[in-house]
C-alpha cells in the first residue's frame, strides 16, 4: 500500500467518521425529538380518540336518564293517587267502615293509630276488626285497593269457630293509610 492509498484511506475514514458523526448528531438533535413527539402525540391522539368516546357514552347515557327521570315525572303527575291530609283522618275511618259494611262485614271496632312522619309523606296505622265470611274479606280486601290505593294491608288475621259453623269468623286487619306530609310552619320573628 502506498502513501498515496494510505492517506486516502484515513481520509476516507475520516469522512465516514464525520458522517457518521453528521448523521447522529442530526438523529439526536433533529429526528429523535421529532420522532419522540410524534410517538407522545399519537399517545396523547389516543388518550383523547378514549376521552371522547366515553364522554360521547356518557353524554348518551345521561340523556337516556334524563329521558327516564321526564317519563317517571310524567308518570308520577299522572298518577290517580293523590295523598289526602290526615286532617281527613274521621273521614277516612268512616269511608273505611262504610266499604267494610258494603261487603258484608261487620265492623266492631275501628282504631287509628300514631302518625308517623316521613320526608315525603305520613303513615297512620289503622286496626280493623269484627265479624264476617272468609268471602266478605276477601272482597273487602280487593275493594280496598282499587277503592283506597293509598292504604295498604300490614296484617290480615281471620279466626273461625269451628263448632259453631253458623257463627262469622272474627277477622282484624292491620291498616296502614299513607298520607299527604303536613307542611312545616315556617319560624319567623325568632
Amino acid at each position: 500500500m502506498s502513501m498515496a492509498d494510505a492517506k486516502t484511506w484515513q481520509i476516507d475514514a475520516a469522512a465516514v467518521g464525520v458522517c457518521l458523526l453528521l448523521g447522529a448528531a442530526v438523529y439526536f438533535v433533529g429526528l429523535k425529538p421529532i420522532i419522540d413527539r410524534q410517538a407522545e402525540r399519537a399517545g396523547h391522539q389516543a388518550r383523547l380518540t378514549t376521552g371522547r368516546q366515553e364522554a360521547l357514552k356518557l353524554t348518551t347515557d345521561l340523556n337516556t336518564s334524563r329521558s327516564t327521570l321526564a317519563r317517571i315525572r310524567d308518570k308520577i303527575k299522572d298518577s290517580a293517587i293523590q295523598l289526602q291530609s290526615t286532617r281527613h283522618l274521621n273521614q277516612r275511618l268512616s269511608e273505611i267502615t262504610k266499604l267494610a259494611t258494603e261487603c258484608g262485614l261487620q265492623v266492631d271496632e275501628i282504631q287509628p293509630g300514631s302518625v308517623s312522619t316521613g320526608e315525603r309523606y305520613e303513615t297512620v296505622p289503622i286496626s280493623l276488626a269484627g265479624t264476617g265470611q272468609y268471602e266478605a274479606c276477601a272482597m273487602f280486601l280487593h275493594r280496598l285497593q282499587k277503592t283506597f290505593p293509598d292504604t295498604g294491608v300490614r296484617s290480615f288475621e281471620l279466626g273461625g269457630h269451628p263448632r259453631q259453623t253458623d257463627r262469622p269468623a272474627d277477622f282484624q286487619f292491620g291498616l296502614i293509610w299513607y298520607a299527604a306530609p303536613t307542611p312545616a310552619l315556617s319560624k319567623t320573628g325568632s
